[in-house]
């Protein structure tokens, strides 16, 4: 799901909505019958891999574009539980029901680096799980306000705007942050970082921060602001373009082409395309 919820279901919702109405079905299914909804399902089984919880994107992505044949009452419960509710289940939790650091994630608005993340395959990487918890908080926000769920809606819509939390204003670029709000000291915006190798910028999933510094797809507009206006932000895209820190070859990295327009550069977009 972390590789597929970016690009493959939104294509499925306009050239194979069949197909993906069917994963969906087996999503809700398999989320009733083990009693959470899945994050990274493999083989049929719950897996602690990867991060984020885009069960959530998959299946609100499609309702909200208008694909029938599914009960999003039912999904709506399962996707509920996994944006509000911590499993303490430890076994199950390790097995992979309920979202990585949803406690830490609740209470500070972000994942500090204190919590190592421990009961998962990619551990730690906390800025990364943050933008995408963010993400995902925003999809079900919508959902919520499409089937009138108020409160859930305006909880969900605040809980879009943690990225903010892990955006460091004076560097410019999202950075790892304690609990007591410091920035980590030691920081190259350019190192890739996994937790599943030893550098500097473990707090980041498969990339680099300048490359996650861009993983706010909600909010385009507010990520604008936050870098100081549309030219700073054109500015920044271009220099990392030009320096070559866009890799297409991994997924954090698809959507930043197509940011240019949102700041007033449609043109520019078109060139690269």
């Amino acid at each position: 799901m972390w590789d597929t919820y970016r690009a493959v279901h939104p294509l499925y919702t306009i050239t194979n909505p069949g197909c993906n109405r069917d994963m969906i079905r087996s999503f809700i299914l398999m989320g009733q019958q083990g009693g959470w909804l899945p994050i990274f399902p493999l083989y049929n089984n719950y897996t602690s891999a990867m991060i984020g919880d885009h069960g959530l994107a998959l299946i609100g992505d499609a309702y909200l574009k208008g694909i029938k044949g599914f009960d999003i009452e039912s999904a709506y419960t399962l996707m509920r539980k996994n944006a509000f509710e911590y499993n303490y289940d430890y076994p199950s939790y390790v097995d992979g029901k309920g979202r990585r650091a949803l406690k830490s994630y609740l209470q500070y608005g972000y994942i500090p680096l204190e919590d190592t993340v421990k009961e998962a395959f990619h551990q730690r990487e906390q800025v990364s799980r943050t933008l995408e918890y963010a993400y995902d908080d925003y999809v079900l926000s919508q959902v919520a306000k499409k089937l009138g769920k108020r409160e859930d809606y305006k909880e969900l819509l605040r809980r879009s705007q943690n990225y903010k939390n892990v955006y460091d204003t004076v560097s410019g670029y999202v950075r790892g942050r304690y609990a007591d709000g410091k920035w980590v000291e030691k920081f190259n915006p350019y190192l890739h970082g996994s937790s599943r190798k030893d550098t500097g910028n473990f707090f980041i999933c498969e990339g680099t921060p300048f490359q996650y510094t861009w993983y706010v797809p909600q909010d385009v507009s507010g990520l604008i602001r936050l870098m100081g206006g549309k030219k700073p932000f054109l500015d920044k895209l271009d220099r990392f373009l030009n320096e070559t820190h866009y890799w297409h070859g991994n997924e954090p990295c698809h959507h930043i082409s197509y940011l240019f327009p949102y700041a007033g550069d449609g043109v520019k977009m078109c060139h690269l395309l």
